[in-house]
């Protein structure tokens, strides 16, 4: 039995292999559309993994020509389909953030909040960029999935990640705001400021969230959604 562990990268390029046969630049081009917004991955790695995932023996090789070039199309096997199964019962770890900007924002100099503002904004407008990207590629969903087998259960991740991204929105407009209160003059503004929002974090689970439907302002209603993005067909 192979000593070689699978990581969570494993699984993820295995994912892909399970939807159908890929090359190794296929996969690293797939991951991009797909998985980078949720769990992204350096290209490097993702080459390397479908080398790994057939030393483990869950993936077979096959060399094939692209063109002039030769090259190596990846198949899952049966004990890779067998481990994925069984991954995919397993508990999940915790969902992790990593932000550049939050950690610059964590370790800012008060002396320079106008550079918070900047950081602040540049946060929105990635936002902004992450959920235009999503919105296309749910309309060509919408239009002629690739892969139209997957497009029911593909939706449940895609308003994760639009959710997410209309969060850090919320979030920016909000930091703006606050960076604001922080640059003024009154100084019991800026302590309401900080009270309040303590308080509402150690609170959270006092909060009443409403139900998410059509009638809901909060949160998003995926049908709504759907029918609000704009027909990128001719």
């Amino acid at each position: 039995m192979s000593q070689i562990r699978a990581t969570s990268t494993s699984y993820a390029v295995l994912g892909l292999l399970a939807v159908r046969p890929w090359t190794a630049y296929e996969l690293v081009q797939q991951a991009d559309r797909s998985l980078r917004f949720f769990f992204p991955r350096a290209e490097r790695a993702v080459y390397l993994e479908a080398k790994r995932l057939v030393d483990i023996g869950w993936a077979q090789p096959e060399q094939v020509l692209t063109g002039r070039r030769a090259s190596t199309r990846y198949h899952i096997s049966e004990a890779g389909r067998r481990a994925l199964r069984s991954w995919t019962a397993e508990p999940s770890a915790a969902p992790r953030v990593e932000s550049e900007a939050v950690l610059k924002l964590f370790i800012g100099d008060r002396s320079d909040l106008s550079a918070l503002q900047t950081i602040i904004k540049q946060t929105a407008d990635q936002a902004t960029q992450s959920l235009q990207e999503l919105a296309v590629m749910a309309a060509g969903d919408l239009h002629g999935a690739a892969f139209p087998d997957r497009v029911d259960l593909n939706v449940l991740s895609m308003v994760f990640m639009s959710e997410m991204q209309r969060t850090v929105l919320q979030w920016a407009e909000w930091a703006e705001h606050a960076v604001n209160t922080l640059q003024g003059p009154d100084q019991a503004a800026k302590q309401q400021q900080t009270t309040q929002t303590l308080r509402q974090i150690a609170n959270w689970r006092d909060e009443r969230r409403p139900k998410q439907n059509p009638d809901s302002r909060s949160g998003i209603n995926p049908v709504a959604a759907v029918r609000e993005l704009p027909d990128t067909t001719d």
